[in-house]
């Protein structure tokens, strides 16, 4: 893959990541005004139960990207096409059968996690939102088929605009019509991405039908094989979600899911942000599997130490921004939003560490550690969630699954660390030690004077005064990294070209 081809995909990624971080916030305040954060709340259990379907993908579709670079790294062009279709097929069928399947077990768990009358309100859209969600599982088949083909900044455009699109429409049909008719909003706009997706890989991946009706018996057969790894860490981490949120329900109440919801997806639009470059070497680490082993380990390192230089000051900045956040999202201090985004923000800081380690894995097909930490977060979340849900009530549900998220991205980090032979000092990359320390004081700092200094006004005035004071701390440090130097002769690099070939 060439370099400028990586950038350019990376900065699409990056700026997809970016939109839809805006139009989250739009959207999430827009909802608390149109039906209230009870409401937002079971509609983020309704989806949470949604997940509970994924069992039905197989994993396939973390397969096809893998099988798409590996192909066109191996001149197998031709079997792509079979590969997307195959996919598509299966997917299609199989999970119209498990949602059947799903729809008591969805029904039972709202059940437990929500009162009579919310459960009620929340049963009569379960329908909707899990044909939402089979139509997102077969246009997911699609995008990952753009994205192992190297079609990357296509599929980040689709990421936007559905966005952008899912955002006026629950705009106009959520206040007339409440939970329905976000459901339908969700319905409609994924039948639009799904068809768009579709478009445009037909346009660019010779030998597609117009209808994805063909199926491989030896195809499936072989991407398979891989996709029972990768369905355990699917099934696992998609049980991750609907636990958490139904034991915050039942600790807590409807209303702390719903700034649960909030916090966790404002956490993980940053996250997005920062991890978003990397995902595009998981095809590069596919080819360099077929093509040069030997140069994953060097690639690896690289990725981690510039994971590492942005997720620092990135985290630490959403927790210092934390009750600023909250004063200009939701317009009142709500300890449950802010305690939250504290907890999850070190959970995910965390865990973000091992992403170099999860994708080189899902390029090269060795899934084993992957797994692994899957299932260690998984029982950890159940374990340490109800334990602290009985002892600290919806405080002590976050800190459970924020703890098991670090905990299983630091089980990953080690062991890929031990196999490659790297040392484990690398995990705090020499150029980035006094960074970390310059970010770790400066939230020290913010946390004890805003706990012994009074600031007339607004409480908004005095937490924009703090992350003020903060990002001046860090910002030296930050323009002095040697990285950010390299970063900035990337893109300088990346403008000139496109200067000149324009």
């Amino acid at each position: 893959m060439k370099k400028n081809m990586i950038l350019h995909n990376a900065a699409t990624s990056m700026l997809q990541i970016v939109v839809s971080g805006l139009t989250l916030i739009l959207l999430y305040k827009v909802l608390i005004r149109l039906i209230g954060i009870e409401q937002l709340g079971v509609w983020s259990l309704v989806l949470a139960t949604t997940s509970m379907a994924q069992l039905a993908a197989m994993g396939i579709t973390g397969s096809i990207v893998k099988y798409v670079a590996q192909y066109g790294a191996s001149d197998q062009g031709a079997k792509i096409a079979l590969l997307i279709e195959t996919a598509a097929t299966s997917i299609a069928a199989i999970f119209l059968v498990v949602l059947a399947a799903a729809y008591p077990l969805a029904e039972r768990y709202l059940g437990y996690a929500l009162p009579a009358g919310l459960c009620r309100a929340a049963v009569a859209i379960l329908p909707h939102a899990l044909a939402a969600y089979w139509i997102a599982m077969l246009t997911s088949v699609f995008q990952a088929g753009l994205y192992g083909s190297q079609l990357i900044a296509y599929r980040n455009y689709l990421l936007m605009a559905d966005s952008v699109c899912y955002l006026v429409l629950c705009y106009f049909v959520a206040g007339s019509y409440g939970l329905a008719g976000l459901a339908w909003a969700r319905v409609i706009q994924n039948l639009l991405t799904m068809s768009a997706s579709w478009v445009i890989l037909r346009r660019n991946v010779p030998g597609l039908r117009l209808l994805p009706y063909r199926w491989d018996r030896a195809v499936f057969r072989e991407i398979i094989g891989y996709s029972m790894n990768f369905q355990v860490i699917s099934l696992l981490a998609m049980l991750c979600d609907p636990l958490t949120k139904g034991l915050l329900s039942r600790f807590g109440s409807a209303s702390l899911v719903g700034y649960y919801e909030m916090a966790n997806r404002l956490v993980q639009q940053f996250r997005s942000l920062i991890v978003s470059a990397n995902q595009v070497l998981i095809p590069a680490f596919a080819q360099l599997k077929e093509l040069d082993p030997d140069r994953i380990r060097s690639v690896y390192l690289k990725s981690y130490r510039l994971l590492f230089f942005i997720s620092v000051p990135v985290f630490s900045l959403m927790a210092v921004a934390a009750p600023l956040v909250c004063d200009l999202w939701i317009g009142s201090r709500q300890p449950g939003f802010v305690q939250a985004l504290l907890i999850l923000s070190a959970g995910w800081f965390v865990n973000t560490l091992c992403v170099p380690a999860y994708y080189a894995g899902m390029g090269t097909g060795e899934l084993r550690w992957n797994v692994i930490s899957h299932a260690l977060m998984a029982l950890l979340n159940v374990c340490l969630g109800y334990l602290l849900g009985l002892r600290f009530g919806g405080a002590g549900v976050v800190a459970g699954w924020a703890i098991a998220l670090a905990l299983g991205g630091v089980l990953l980090g080690v062991s890929f660390h031990r196999e490659q032979g790297l040392a484990l000092s690398e995990f705090l990359p020499r150029g980035s030690r006094w960074l970390t320390v310059w970010c770790l004081a400066g939230m020290l700092g913010c946390y004890f004077f805003s706990g012994g200094v009074a600031i007339p006004g607004p409480p908004v005035r005095g937490s924009a005064a703090l992350l003020v004071c903060f990002s001046a701390l860090v910002a030296l440090p930050v323009w002095c990294h040697p990285l950010r130097r390299e970063i900035t002769g990337w893109l300088g690099g990346l403008y000139q070209k496109r200067a000149v070939a324009s």
